[in-house]
């Protein structure tokens, strides 16, 4: 039986955006049972898990993300390093809200103040001025006042996955959230980093403004550039592993140079499957949850398959390798 090298991707050329993945990646955070780094950086960028569950992650596997209980002493924290504390950084990562109070920390590392202390941060927050929650991304600087602060214009809800990512330098600060830019804003403002101070999801440490997240935490990745809008979308479209990071650039060489593609998306329970050979394919929902489907070869490289009992949601397509090992998974969408 051939290996079944698989990348799904839509209209984008497989050996670039694996390449480009790989490029600047500073720390990569899978958290499949563990807070280790899965970046070339290695070791010096593993992080420590404090009082958190092994949790169902975005892509609806079991113990592939973290839930935090939403207390001060449940976290994730990452180290004191250039690599997540630059003058020019991209975050992406996935969190799934337990609860919205008027505002809780995601991510966050300290300035030099002793208020507006966030030297960057992305939070749940209130808006009251737009009437609903929002992610709100913050950086100040040794002047102690926020500049700039955006918030996004998707609301996040409880009980569903979101695909966060922001941009970060010393001229322009960018705000995504499942993929869609949310807000930009220009600045002059310089990082202002205090030292010895570690980076921590779910909770700022600081005793006298401590606001902890409750929620799952999954795929944290850091990059020392801005990514690309198809960068971008491949990351939360494609929902890759930190693995695959790696694997891609190889795969990718003996893959037969045609784009995979799954359609139409959203579907009404029928999606066609291209360019494979062969396949070792699983459907589930949010809650990891197998789907029954009817499997119809159309041509040697092509497959339409029929969801059953289906409600309208998002739902995952695996596939497999012929030794059963993981590799990759695709998000798609059902509205009948």
């Amino acid at each position: 039986m051939k290996k079944i090298i698989l990348l799904i991707l839509v209209n984008i050329t497989i050996g670039t955006t694996a390449q480009n993945l790989l490029n600047g990646l500073q720390a990569c955070y899978p958290l499949d049972m563990n807070a280790n780094n899965y970046a070339s950086t290695g070791p010096a960028l593993h992080g420590a898990l404090h009082n958190v569950t092994s949790a169902i992650g975005h892509t609806g596997f079991a113990n592939t993300a973290y839930s935090l209980q939403g207390n001060t002493s449940s976290f994730i924290e990452l180290p004191n390093h250039p690599g997540l504390k630059g003058n020019s950084m991209f975050f992406s990562g996935w969190f799934y809200i337990d609860s919205l109070p008027s505002e809780q920390y995601l991510v966050y590392t300290k300035n030099t103040c002793s208020s507006n202390f966030e030297a960057y941060s992305l939070i749940t927050y209130y808006n009251w001025a737009a009437n609903q929650q929002a992610f709100r991304l913050s950086k100040s600087d040794s002047t102690c006042t926020y500049a700039p602060q955006i918030d996004s214009q998707i609301a996040p809800v409880i009980g569903s996955w979101y695909h966060v990512a922001f941009f970060i330098d010393n001229t322009i600060v960018k705000l995504y959230v499942n993929g869609i830019l949310q807000g930009s804003a220009p600045h002059s403002v310089l990082f202002n980093y205090q030292a010895n101070k570690t980076v921590f999801l779910g909770v700022t440490n600081e005793s006298n403004f401590n606001l902890p997240f409750k929620g799952r935490i999954d795929d944290v990745r850091f990059y020392n550039r801005d990514l690309t809008v198809a960068e971008i979308s491949d990351l939360y479209t494609r929902s890759p592993n930190c693995d695959d990071v790696f694997a891609t650039a190889i795969e990718a060489k003996t893959f037969n140079g045609n784009n995979l593609s799954v359609y139409p998306n959203p579907s009404n329970g029928k999606i066609i499957i291209n360019s494979i050979n062969e396949d070792f394919l699983e459907i589930v929902d949010l809650l990891g949850k197998k789907i029954n489907y009817d499997k119809k070869q159309i041509s040697d490289t092509t497959f339409e398959i029929s969801c059953k009992n289906t409600s309208d949601g998002i739902y995952f397509l695996r596939i497999f390798g012929p030794n059963g090992n993981y590799l990759r998974s695709q998000k798609f969408v059902i509205k009948k």
